[in-house]
């Protein structure tokens, strides 16, 4: 990994620990992260006003990947927002950080990607992956059964989300990366790549919320008392998720910034420590310890 890919990454991943702080301290919902999908939505409207030939030009392909790429999205979105009620954020964010790093690896793997790995970074991404797992075992006995609940169930579900539009954004990247209309630019590609993804997870939230009474209700209640809050929190996430993609123009594979982005598991145990009050047992602390270690191999290698 280049010295840009590790800076961005670094940065993104204190971000997103950041968002995720934001959002179980407000009363974490679907329809929070709808509103928060309002700001990229709304910016891709501004966009498209300005240079409609950015968009309009854009291979069929690319469209096809960027939708389903929102279907996952939206999938992590809501998944993420019901774990939040019903648990710490030291227990949801390692799990739901950790599992993408398996599933992007093993895609990669079977695309016959292998070419892209060497032993050490492979070496870290498994030691990532099984220290992510270590940390959500404080204050609990180390029983497979742990894991074993609806609760995980829907982390993973997820952590398939986030595998899911890693993936799917990587190979639209790899096509638009090739359309005369945005001039070659990381930037202006990796922007219109968001902003299309952000505003379709908006659609399908929002679509949500009209089939859901009890969503629609909470809308309402979310919107008097949090906008301002959620519409700021999705701006963060854009730009969080942004610096991700331009550096995969600076990755050998998407595995290697699923695997690195995972710093924001202990810049996020530290912000619980300080804001949230929580006190983390011998597991957290082993696990963010082997974390580290495997980040550092990851970068090496």
């Amino acid at each position: 990994m280049t010295t840009t890919a590790i800076t961005l990454l670094l940065v993104s991943a204190l971000a997103h620990a950041y968002w995720n702080l934001r959002s179980k301290q407000a009363d974490p919902s679907i329809s929070t992260f709808f509103l928060a999908m309002g700001t990229p939505f709304m910016a891709a409207l501004l966009m498209f006003a300005i240079a409609p030939q950015l968009f309009i030009n854009l291979p069929p392909a690319a469209f096809g990947w960027l939708l389903l790429s929102s279907i996952f999205r939206a999938l992590y979105f809501s998944a993420l927002a019901v774990t939040y009620q019903n648990d710490d954020m030291t227990a949801v964010y390692p799990i739901v950080r950790a599992v993408p790093i398996l599933i992007v690896t093993l895609v990669s793997l079977l695309l016959g990607r292998s070419h892209a790995f060497s032993v050490v970074s492979l070496a870290g991404m498994l030691l990532v992956f099984g220290g992510c797992f270590l940390v959500p075992l404080d204050r609990r006995s180390a029983d497979p059964q742990t894991y074993l609940t609806r609760q995980n169930a829907l982390i993973l579900l997820a952590a398939v989300g986030i595998a899911g539009f890693m993936l799917v954004d990587d190979a639209a990247l790899r096509i638009l990366r090739t359309c005369e209309c945005l001039h070659g630019s990381n930037l202006v590609i990796s922007t219109v790549s968001i902003l299309l993804s952000f505003s379709g997870a908006f659609f399908w939230l929002g679509l949500g919320m009209l089939l859901s009474p009890k969503q629609r209700t909470n809308l309402r209640r979310v919107t008097k008392r949090q906008i301002g809050s959620s519409l700021l929190t999705g701006l963060i996430i854009s730009v969080t998720y942004l610096l991700v993609l331009i550096a995969l123009a600076h990755v050998r594979d998407v595995s290697y910034a699923t695997a690195f982005r995972q710093a924001s598991i202990v810049i996020g145990l530290l912000l619980c420590v300080v804001f949230l009050k929580e006190k983390p047992g011998g597991y957290r602390v082993a696990g963010t310890l082997i974390i580290f270690v495997g980040l550092v191999m990851v970068a090496l290698g």
